[in-house]
């Protein structure tokens, strides 16, 4: 496992297996239901654009281009970013057919999904 910080408070973390992690995974339950995700590449390209996104969590196998997309956006408004598991994982927790990008709109939420990834 990686973590990278740098100055615009953006963390790069890689991690395969997402399954293991039922902290991060209840935790992301809980952001659905409250309504404080967004799921994919144009919902949170637009999150952080209007500054709501305080997480965003990309999945290692996400074509490089959305990744260099997302990461440029959340750089220049300075928002948390890493790349932590795989589409599969994000579709079979969020049961949906594709999941690869999702954004967090929330500080506590996004606070502990940091806490129960780098744990």
């Amino acid at each position: 496992m990686e973590i990278r910080n740098t100055t615009t408070t953006q963390y790069s973390l890689t991690k395969d297996l997402i399954s293991d992690n039922t902290g991060f995974i209840n935790l992301v339950h809980l952001a659905l239901k409250a309504g404080k995700l967004k799921v994919g590449m144009e919902a949170s390209c637009s999150s952080c654009l209007v500054r709501k996104a305080k997480l965003v969590i990309c999945a290692a196998d996400v074509s490089s281009n959305s990744q260099k997309k997302i990461r440029r956006i959340t750089e220049r408004q300075k928002i948390k970013y890493i790349v932590y598991g795989n589409k599969k994982s994000y579709s079979n927790i969020l049961q949906r057919s594709v999941a690869g990008i999702i954004c967090i709109e929330d500080n506590n939420f996004a606070s502990g999904i940091l806490k129960k990834i780098t744990v």
